[in-house]
Formats: C-alpha cells, structure tokens, sequence
C-alpha cells in the first residue's frame, strides 16, 4: 500500500471480540489493494485480551488505528469511527466476520469508476452450527438518480439488501455532510441508519458479487435474546421506509402491501420475542405488552392488507394476531418460541428458504 491519502476506511467496533478478532483482522491485512487503505478498530471498553491482541497487530501494520473508548454500544463506537476515518469512502465490518479474498481491491474499483454515492453487494450467511451458507444477491445495477432508487426501494427491502450495515461501501464526505449517525439502538440501528443514507444518495450502484461473510454461531440466540423496546423501534423502521418510500416516488399497490408483509413480519417477531429466554416479564406482563401490539392501528390496518402470496407459517401465524384474541395469540406465540427453541435448525432453514424465496420473486 502506497503513502497516499486512504481510498478506503474500514471500521471495526470491538467488545470482548478476542475469540473472533483475529479471523477478522487476517481477513482484512492480507488484502492487496492499487490504494491505500486504513482500519480503524474502535475498542469498545473490553475487558478481555482485545486491546493487547489489537496493539500487537498495531506494531504490525501501520495503517492501523485503535481508538478506545468506554462501553457505549456498537452505534456510539460507529459513531466514533466515522468521525475518525479519513478515506474518500468507508466500510462497516463486524469484528466476528469477515471479507473475502480480493473484496477491497475489486470493491475500490468499482466506486472509482462509477463515483457512486453508495455501493450495495452481495454477502453470505456461514451457518456455523448447520454448516451450510446462504447467500444473498441482487442483479448489477447503477441507478442515476433519487427517482431510480425510489423505484428498486421496496424490493432491495423485501430481499434483505438493506437490513445491513456491513454490505455496502459509502462515500464519507455525504456521511459528514448530511450528518448521518447511529442511533443509540441494541435493535434495528443498522437499518435506521442505511435508510438515513438513502435519503441523500444520489446515485446507487449495486453488485451481485459477493464479499462479505456473515457468521451466525449461536442460533438460540435468535429466538433467546430480549429487546424491551423491539415493538417500538420496528414501528420506527416502518414509519422511515414508508416515509423514505414516499419521498423517493409514489409508491403503488404492490409496494404497500410489501411494505404491509414486512411490517407484519417484524411483528410476530415482537411477540416471539416476548417469550424469549431472557424476557424478564411476567406472565401479566407479557399478555399487557401482546395486547398493545394486537390493538395498534397500524398493525390492523397491515395485517387488514397482507397481500394473498404469503407462505403458510407466516399466513397462520397473522391470521393469529387478526383475531385479537390475547389468549390465543399468547399460546401461539409462546408455543412457536418453544418450537424455535426445541428446533433452531428448522426455524432457520424455513427462514432463510422464504428470504431467498423473496430474492427470486
């Protein structure tokens, strides 16, 4: 790598990432790029050997900065990161994944020759437990325009494209001049600051190559983790796409019942979550919290305008809450938690078998 100013700004926020960090790290400096590159890991007040496995790879590579802040969160060590970074462009990595061979010199390439605002591409899930990998594509694009974005909005949406931080490259200098930041969320942040982006972009490019992987290690995660503010934060995602939707053109039909499908989705995953390992709540707690959700207009209205195409675990389950029962929607949803528990491999293929479903539609 040359003495130049940084093409390109990777940041990296760590918490007690020792275990992982090194696959991370190799992933990243075994990189060879025409430009000069610079990583900067946000230690994220660790208390295990982070900080002394990050200050060794520091005396290896000079094109390393650590920055060490108290435990405030991935989106406040983000924060810290973008305000850091000095490339013309800038990548989000999480500290227990990684990138594939070549990703960054091919990734460089391609934002110089287009000059786009923001670049989106393809990515794999590495199943560690069911040892298998799903990957997630969308075909090679460069929309010119707000308007040409407006358009492929809901379907990147749909087809998970925008859900996360880590596939995609931004232009630093919109970042800074929009003041675009993460909010200070444990759940949904990444897509409330992608839709943020999208509000100032001005011309997307999008690539079905893949570079990214994303490791999943712990699939009881998924259905034992407890978010007290889920519900609230998944009807601001709604409200933003809807909103962003509306901005970028006049969504039709079919985008509001995407929309309607998504929104709804995000909500049985609310209930679920009520059941969860972790949920502290009690019994009359949780039947409180499930109502609320049940009688919250905009969930009728979704739930009033699924569109018809829906695949059957989801219909039943949505047919569930449209019933407003709070005693048969508690059961359903405490019963299929308890199956997710039981059989997370199952839960996990029929996810990933209807997401890539969606990808072909």
């Amino acid at each position: 790598m040359n003495q130049e100013n940084p093409f390109l700004s990777l940041i990296l926020p760590a918490y007690n990432a020792e275990v992982y960090l090194t696959e991370t790290l190799d992933s990243i400096f075994s990189q060879e790029t025409p430009f000069r590159v610079e990583v900067i890991v946000v230690n994220d007040g660790s208390t295990d050997g982070t900080l002394a496995l990050l200050q060794d790879y520091k005396n290896r590579y000079n094109n390393l900065t650590v920055i060490t802040t108290e435990n405030g969160g991935p989106s406040n060590a983000r924060n810290v990161g973008i305000q850091a970074a000095t490339g013309e462009y800038l990548m989000f990595v999480d500290s227990d994944d990684s990138l594939q061979s070549g990703a960054l010199a091919r990734l460089g390439e391609m934002v110089r020759q287009s000059a786009a605002d923001l670049l989106i591409f393809g990515f794999q899930i590495c199943n560690l437990q069911l040892q298998r990998n799903f990957f997630y594509q969308y075909p090679t694009a460069f929309l010119h325009s707000p308007g040409e974005i407006g358009e492929k909005l809901v379907d990147l949406y749909q087809k998970n494209m925008l859900n996360q931080i880590w596939n995609k490259v931004y232009r630093r200098r919109m970042l800074l001049e929009a003041g675009v930041s993460f909010l200070p969320f444990h759940y949904g942040e990444d897509r409330l600051f992608v839709f943020e982006v999208l509000q100032h972009t001005r011309n997307l490019q999008i690539t079905e190559e893949i570079f990214y992987n994303y490791y999943m290690r712990d699939n009881d995660s998924l259905v034992s983790k407890y978010c007290a503010d889920k519900f609230q934060i998944c009807c601001l995602i709604d409200e933003r796409v809807t909103a962003l939707t509306e901005e970028l053109g006049h969504p039709g039909e079919a985008e509001k019942r995407i929309l309607n499908y998504m929104y709804v989705k995000s909500v049985i995953s609310c209930a679920t979550n009520l059941f969860g390992r972790t949920c502290p709540l009690l019994h009359a707690q949780k039947r409180k919290a499930l109502a609320a959700m049940l009688e919250h207009p905009r969930v009728r209205e979704a739930l009033r305008a699924l569109p018809p195409q829906t695949n059957t675990k989801f219909r039943l389950l949505a047919r569930v809450l449209s019933w407003r029962n709070v005693t048969v929607a508690y059961f359903v949803m405490w019963a299929s938690t308890k199956v997710m528990r039981m059989a997370p491999a199952v839960f996990i293929k029929a996810k990933h078998a209807e997401n890539l479903a969606e990808q072909k539609e």
